[in-house]
């Protein structure tokens, strides 16, 4: 088809060749917002039979099935996308739900909502006692409105903002409320139609029920997409099984809510001792009472907490008194039953005396709630002057053999090369290689032994782990593992999104940086010139099938106007972002408003006149007339590469030693299967193990380095990370447990310097018990900037996706209907309509 002019005759370009309103990619566009479109089932009593259509429905028009439609950027016949001058969904005001233009439709008496998915349990409210509804205070503005005393409405926009009241102020974003009972009457919101950015900055991590289901990715922190997940990540019972604490069933909130719903559910009660008193199968139990079956046993708020055994209970107090610090007291000896606060060596929870718990150490950990520390003595230099085989060793004084050869209190520090000598000074020199020196000790109590503390003296906060629950409690979730997206870019310039989060084997395809082939068309700035396999990628990596460059990105949202626009036309043609209406974005006052010719602009009161990237313009399209509301910003995604690709050093490759060598586990050889590479390394037994990587780098560089592993066992395994015999954290690095047999996970990461030619680096694990299972060495390069970058893709659709029909993704037909709507609306106002 050919551009035509007011006048009815092809438009042509500089060179007289008629220009094409449209070509065969545009079609394959948006074929993409026509995908997803169904017949409802059939009717009876007066479809014909005939075999060609007796399964299909002739009367109703057809629906969408929101899991077939393609969720990510189509661009226009303009040169823009669809979705463009739609407000971003991030800059919908808190509680938009309570906002003017919120609207609300009436479900009768199926809580299930008809434009979004939520698990089909829902509706048995009967059965399923857990079931949270979010029931509307009558005292309510929004109640007023939809109860309407009792005329109920099939639909209702609200005209004006409202104030939250009751349970609406505590939560982000509803889904569907309840206004009545016998007979229950519920209402489905609907948001004004917005749109996602295809890239962002600061994404956390989201994650289904269980932290290696596929569906791990990104979501942007400032949008309701997730649930939170609270527990504490150091007592193995959280990891396995967190908590979502919600207002009601399927509720989504922002991660600084998730955050904050977490604080508060940990802090809001005092710390009491558990109570039996009130007996099993009742309905009302107080906080640390029980014995409780489901969260609807207990009163208000409160959650039923599940234990298999004698698990520490969140919040409850189970000691019978605050213990003094004291130094640990080895002088009661090894197989007692009577050991106090502090004392060792015990072997299980029984030998300690009253509510006291045996705190088992592999090695010399610290204990909680007890004093291990002595007193300071100077740092002087290395002293060999004594000489070997001597019994009368003084402070950094050597070769000593045994603790028995050092003075007083001190005891034989063992070396096997220059390692550094715990309160000496080395400046001065290294003192003879292999030789041991006697230090000051640290209190740390005899090597191995186990000592009685207060139970409850730690805590943590919630990372990953499983989450406990109901099916239908168990959509995504916040974690706070940070993400990054990245742009996957084939040779014809077209990108496809690609999710770095730190468990990539869960990543879903349509975001997977290999898999995805979901790709739509960007506009490259400047010259149009990107990075593709045909020209070598630049600095970003070919990915495994040489058919596409995988580059990081950067995101800057930046001003457009710093002063008044000539004209409604320089407005259109500059931004296409839209607005949240001044109306609808707060009470009256938090807008200024300043008349033009063609246009109104709408400064923040907060900016005194000055032109913002909140400021807002209001006009009328010039060649169609419709009502526009954009905002003076321009976001633009800029690619990066990388000094180097990401180096991945697997273990088994490593060179292990130590008096005893970490265990080669091939695949072969075990029923693990989530590694990467031929196997794995243990320490099993490994005391004093260690695995060594050498990585050669061609200059002075700082690179961030940490290591994938497995640890299934109920306990924290403290590593070294040495860098040129340099160790990276004094206090050693906890290897938390993974939570499950199989389940791998990346250690915290570290930025290091690496010298010009070849570098060291260790993994040293010295503990007599099994330790981890280490899959491989990370090394991630610094990002460097390139010239390359586009204008940032707009999308309806969320990219969280549902499984199983169950309510857990974002994925809604309400925002394929709004795409939906958004193409006929481009067809229909284009010039050639």
């Amino acid at each position: 088809s050919c551009s035509s002019s007011p006048d009815g005759t092809p438009q042509r370009d500089e060179h007289g060749r008629i220009i094409q309103v449209y070509t065969n990619d545009d079609i394959m566009s948006f074929s993409r917002a026509w995908t997803g479109f169904q017949a409802h089932k059939r009717r009876g009593n007066y479809e014909n039979e005939e075999s060609s259509t007796r399964h299909r429905n002739l009367l109703d028009p057809l629906y969408i099935e929101e899991s077939w439609r393609d969720r990510f950027p189509k661009h226009d016949l303009t040169g823009g996308y669809i979705g463009d001058t739609y407000p971003l969904c991030v800059d919908m005001p808190g509680k938009a739900f309570l906002h003017k233009g919120a609207k609300y439709l009436l479900l009768g008496s199926n809580p299930l909502p008809e434009l979004m998915v939520d698990h089909p349990d829902l509706q048995h409210g009967d059965l399923y006692l857990d079931i949270k509804r979010m029931v509307l205070d009558p005292s309510s503005n929004l109640y007023a409105e939809l109860y309407n005393e009792g005329e109920y409405r099939a639909v209702v926009t609200l005209t004006e903002n409202l104030y939250c009241a009751g349970n609406e102020c505590d939560v982000d974003t509803v889904r569907v409320v309840q206004v009545a009972t016998n007979p229950d009457i519920f209402y489905e919101y609907v948001p004004l139609p917005c749109v996602h950015q295809a890239f962002y900055e600061g994404g956390k991590q989201i994650s289904r029920k269980d932290r290696d289901d596929e569906g791990v990715m990104c979501a942007d922190p400032k949008l309701p997409a997730a649930s939170a997940a609270c527990g504490n990540q150091d007592i193995i019972a959280s990891v396995k099984s967190a908590y979502q604490f919600h207002k009601y069933t399927s509720e989504r909130v922002t991660y600084t809510t998730a955050e904050d719903r977490c604080a508060s559910h940990s802090s809001t009660l005092p710390v009491i001792p558990l109570d039996d008193s009130v007996g099993d199968g009742k309905t009302d139990y107080g906080h640390c009472q029980g014995d409780c079956d489901f969260d609807s046993d207990c009163l208000g708020d409160l959650v039923c907490f599940k234990r298999s055994a004698d698990e520490a209970v969140p919040g409850c107090d189970m000691s019978v008194e605050e213990l003094p610090v004291i130094p640990l007291d080895d002088s009661v000896g090894n197989g007692k039953t009577d050991y106090g606060h502090c004392q060792g060596d015990c072997d299980r929870d029984s030998d300690c005396l009253g509510n006291l718990v045996c705190f088992e150490r592999s090695a010399d950990e610290a204990v909680p709630g007890c004093d291990m520390s002595v007193e300071e003595l100077p740092v002087i230099p290395l002293d060999d002057s004594v000489g070997n085989e001597k019994t009368d060793y003084g402070h950094c004084q050597g070769d000593c053999d045994r603790d028995s050869d050092c003075l007083g209190n001190l005891v034989c520090f063992k070396r096997p090369g220059y390692e550094a000598v715990p309160g000496c000074d080395m400046s001065a020199g290294l003192g003879t290689y292999g030789w041991d020196y006697c230090v000051n000790p640290e209190q740390l109590g005899t090597t191995g032994w186990d000592y009685c503390v207060d139970p409850m003296y730690a805590s943590g906060i919630f990372k990953f782990g499983t989450v406990s629950g109901a099916d239908f409690e168990l959509g995504y979730h916040w974690t706070s593992f940070n993400c990054s997206i990245q742009a996957k870019i084939n040779n014809e310039g077209y990108v496809a999104l690609a999710h770095e989060t730190d468990n990539m084997n869960s990543i879903p395809p349509h975001l997977d940086a290999e898999q995805s082939l979901n790709y739509f068309k960007v506009y490259w700035d400047g010259d149009g010139a990107y990075p593709s396999p045909a020209n070598g990628c630049g600095k970003c990596r070919l990915n495994i099938n040489a058919d596409a460059c995988i580059c990081p990105t950067k995101v800057k949202d930046e001003i457009v106007f710093t002063a008044q626009p000539a004209s409604a036309e320089d407005i259109i043609s500059s931004l296409y972002i839209g607005a949240i209406p001044p109306d609808i974005a707060g009470p009256s006052g938090t807008f200024i408003s300043q008349p033009c010719d063609g246009f109104t602009v709408h400064f923040p009161q907060t900016s005194n006149g000055v032109y913002t990237r909140e400021t807002i313009f209001e006009l009328n399209h010039p060649y169609h007339g419709t009502k526009l509301f954009l905002k003076n910003t321009k976001s633009t995604v800029y690619l990066e590469g990388w000094e180097h690709a990401t180096t991945i050093l697997e273990a088994e490759d490593a060179l292990p030693g130590g008096p005893s060598v970490p265990n080669l586990v091939l695949a072969n050889e075990t029923n693990r299967n989530r590694f990467s590479g031929a196997g794995y390394m243990h320490f099993e037994g490994a005391g004093q193990g260690y695995l060594e990587w050498i990585v050669s780098v061609p200059e002075n560089i700082d690179a961030t380095i940490s290591f994938r592993y497995e640890d299934s066992w109920e306990t924290t395994n403290v590593v070294d990370i040495l860098v040129n015999d340099n160790v990276i954290s004094p206090e050693g690095t906890k290897l938390g447990s993974t939570g499950n047999w199989d389940y791998w996970m990346d250690s915290e990461s570290f930025l290091v310097p690496l010298n010009s030619g070849d570098n060291t680096i260790q993994l040293k694990y010295s503990d007599p018990w099994t330790g981890p299972r280490v899959d491989y060495l990370k090394i991630e390069w610094p990002t460097i900037p390139s010239s390359y970058s586009f204008r940032n893709a707009p999308h309806f659709m969320s990219l969280s996706q549902d499984y199983n029909d169950e309510g857990e993704g974002e994925t809604t037909a309400r925002d394929a209907y709004y795409e939906t709507d958004a193409v006929l609306d481009h067809y229909h106002y284009h010039p050639n309509t």
